[in-house]
């Protein structure tokens, strides 16, 4: 089986995880654009905790905001201070374990064709 038949029967037979592995890749080549509109789908913007959304709520529940604490890393981050830094490392983290099990099951199919030519 050539590598590209490896591919293909990867694709076909596990279209999940191939969507996970393609997944994968695109949060770790891109893990600013992919925080950006996350933060801000929570709520965690440019200027606070957006009114009405969630990071709203939880700041409203949990009364004064410590330092350090995840709340004021992910406010950072939307506020594109230096919380992102703590946020891209999570989000390349998640992509890395988003991709180990599917290019192990990849590479399954090529090792074992590895003598085909």
């Amino acid at each position: 089986m050539t590598p590209q038949d490896c591919i293909q029967h990867f694709v076909t037979e596990h279209p999940i995880e191939a969507a996970k592995l393609l997944g994968g890749i695109t949060v770790t080549a891109a893990p600013v654009a992919v925080a950006v509109p996350l933060l801000g789908a929570l709520g965690f913007g440019a200027v606070g905790a957006a009114g009405g959304s969630l990071a709203a709520t939880i700041q409203a529940s949990i009364g004064p905001v410590a330092a350090k604490s995840l709340f004021a890393i992910l406010q950072s981050a939307g506020a594109g201070g230096i919380g992102m830094a703590a946020v891209k490392t999570a989000i390349l983290a998640a992509g890395g374990a988003m991709t180990a099990g599917p290019v192990h099951t990849l590479l399954q199919c090529l090792s074992s064709n590895d003598t085909a030519t």
